[in-house]
């Protein structure tokens, strides 16, 4: 994330996880490897292959991610046909807007096998990686706009919320 507080605007950017890059220390690799470095590699292999200054990271596993979605209650994602990824464990079975809890959520932040219903067919969305990165770019614009909405309209949420957010990151 970008953040530019003279024009106090934010935005997204997002690497995928099997782009082949070079990992200082380690040599050519897909970008997920330099994890296995901890957080440090990965910021020097952004740095030194992107030529993007990082000032600061966030970490949030699985567990905490869920916690989050929980603590807000849901987050609604909009889905055109019946949705699937038989790898996370995400079912949809009926187009239109459907409440995600933590579970859900991040079996659909995490679908990479994602398939979609077309003429009661099941199709292979086939984007992998890139696909990916668009559904969890939408699903986390869709959790700010939850977050605030939930915190506006039930002040009492706002400590579970930030509770939960402080605690898992």
């Amino acid at each position: 994330a970008h953040i530019d507080p003279d024009t106090e605007t934010g935005m997204l950017v997002s690497f995928p996880r099997d782009l082949w890059v070079n990992i200082p220390d380690v040599g050519e690799a897909k970008l997920n490897a330099a994890f296995n470095g901890g957080p440090q590699r990965v910021i020097q292999t952004i740095q030194e292959n992107f030529d993007i200054e990082v000032n600061h990271y966030l970490e949030i596993d699985f567990n905490g991610f869920r916690n989050i979605v929980d603590a807000i209650g849901s987050v609604p994602i909009f889905f055109p046909t019946p949705a699937r990824d038989t790898v996370t464990g995400l079912l949809v079975t009926e187009p239109g807007c459907q409440n995600l809890d933590g579970a859900q959520a991040l079996a659909y932040a995490r679908s990479r096998q994602y398939e979609y219903q077309e003429n009661g067919e099941w199709v292979l969305d086939g984007t992998a990686d890139l696909g990916r990165i668009r559904r969890q770019q939408y699903f986390l614009r869709s959790l700010a706009r939850e977050t605030v909405r939930t915190s506006l309209s039930n002040f009492t949420k706002i400590d579970d919320i930030l509770g939960e957010t402080f605690e898992n990151l």
